[in-house]
């Protein structure tokens, strides 16, 4: 693949990601109700490294 088909391939997941929203449990503190982990199948200090760590901020930005 190409750099430009993986970079429009994991910009289209972020506006997917954006779309969606949790449904929120029965738990009073809210969702998540423990860390989440994100793994990618790539070794550190590639593209999709830097990607999956700007992901994993956004996400942790708006979880809380």
């Amino acid at each position: 693949m190409t750099i430009a088909f993986r970079l429009a391939a994991v910009l289209a997941a972020l506006l997917c990601a954006d779309l969606s929203h949790a449904q929120t449990g029965s738990s009073s503190d809210g969702y998540p109700s423990r860390q989440v982990k994100v793994l990618l199948p790539f070794p550190p200090g590639g593209v999709v490294d830097v990607m999956g760590r700007l992901l994993a901020q956004k996400l942790s930005d708006r979880l809380g």
